[in-house]
């Protein structure tokens, strides 16, 4: 039977103070990630026109908390950043933000930045689209709904995992 009363966060627990710190922001989400990283590795981004951006490498990028991926293309082998939005929410305005300036701190600075989700927030998708990064190509990658469901994952799904998205062409 559940307690009627509830102590509230101020309150001590068995007289020891609860200590909060960040290692556990990052545990859940990471075997998703690594199932995430696989898949762009395997299948790439399909652009438009049937253009695909293809790896050669996807490797976890050790040292950030926005930005969960390293990724080199493989025709001009150009290094892509690549930052995964969560699960089951869209990505939002203050994750590009914070994504982006964690790039701006790379050495050496990236060719590409991807930002791949299931969903893309109205002000983040705009953010993404209208920021001026002289020499870095900022891109939006929309993944397929069935890398969110495991067990009903199809055995031989296509592989369009990810493709890119972006404002219509309008003269």
């Amino acid at each position: 039977v559940p307690a009627p009363t509830v102590l509230s966060l101020g309150d001590s627990i068995n007289n020891e103070e609860i200590q909060a710190d960040s290692s556990i922001s990052r545990i859940g989400g990471t075997r998703r990630q690594d199932d995430w990283r696989c898949e762009l590795l395997k299948t790439g981004v399909r652009g438009k026109g049937g253009a695909k951006i293809e790896f050669s490498r996807v490797e976890p990028l050790q040292g950030t908390t926005y930005l969960q991926a390293e990724a080199e293309t493989k025709e001009t082998a150009k290094k892509v950043l690549v930052c995964f939005g969560p699960e089951h929410a869209p990505l939002e305005q203050r994750l590009v933000e914070l994504a982006l300036e964690e790039a701006g701190n790379t050495k050496p600075k990236p060719d590409m930045v991807l930002f791949c989700a299931f969903q893309f927030d109205e002000e983040a998708s705009k953010d993404i689209d209208e920021t001026n990064w002289p020499g870095v190509a900022l891109l939006k990658a929309q993944m397929n709904m069935d890398l969110q469901t495991d067990d009903l994952k199809k055995g031989n799904r296509s592989s369009e995992s990810f493709w890119l998205i972006g404002q219509p062409d309008i003269e």
